[in-house]
């Protein structure tokens, strides 16, 4: 008995055709995270570095700002019969609390970084043993000062886990401010689509009497 060969299955097919309409989606959601991260990036910058190793949080960023414009366009259709006062309302909470977040954000960075070799870096919480001989010998010495004492050798002055600390906090902060500013936008976008819908319906009622 001769063997053909196997056609492919309907279930492949269309899981196939699913992951490729998926791929194009996240395509396109991706590239509307870039956008509005290329916006908010304008006055949120991204945590400074200390320790060394590439920091994941602008890619986690545009992660999340493209997750949230998927849910939120998810949810204008839920929720569009109610009309575009219920948008507005939320853009408005969500910038108001952005705005909070990107202040915030901005005190603890100055707060937990200082200016080195024309960038800011994190500093720690504790000191070592060297970094604290170093502040009892000269203790009204600025950060910058120890810094440039110790070459940039951030972690032979604090702690490694403080850093790290620091670090996670303020990328946490960070992202959160990006997400508040997706949904404001994200907000805006859709109530001026329903202006913009009801004003098509006024004028095609107009035409139509």
């Amino acid at each position: 008995m001769a063997v053909g060969k196997e056609r492919p299955t309907q279930t492949g097919v269309g899981a196939g055709a699913w992951l490729r309409r998926l791929r194009r989606q996240w395509t396109a959601l991706i590239q509307a995270g870039t956008a509005v991260l290329g916006i908010v990036g304008s006055f949120v910058l991204p945590p400074p570095v200390s320790i060394a190793g590439e920091p994941l949080w602008r890619r986690l960023a545009q992660f999340v700002a493209a997750v949230l414009i998927d849910l939120m366009f998810v949810a204008t259709r839920r929720v569009r019969s109610r009309g575009r006062a219920l948008w507005w309302w939320v853009a408005l909470a969500g910038l108001g609390l952005a705005v909070l977040g990107a202040f915030g954000y901005d005190h603890l960075t100055r707060a937990w970084s200082c200016s080195y070799d024309g960038s800011r870096v994190i500093v720690g919480d504790e000191y070592t043993q060297q970094g604290r001989e170093q502040r009892r010998q000269d203790p009204s010495a600025a950060c910058e000062t120890l810094i440039q004492n110790f070459a940039g050798h951030i972690e032979d002055i604090w702690l490694s886990d403080g850093i790290r600390r620091r670090q996670s906090i303020l990328a946490a902060v960070y992202v959160g401010a990006v997400a508040l500013f997706t949904i404001c936008i994200v907000a805006i976008v859709e109530a001026m689509a329903q202006v913009d819908r009801t004003g098509r319906q006024i004028k095609g009622r107009g035409r139509a009497r």
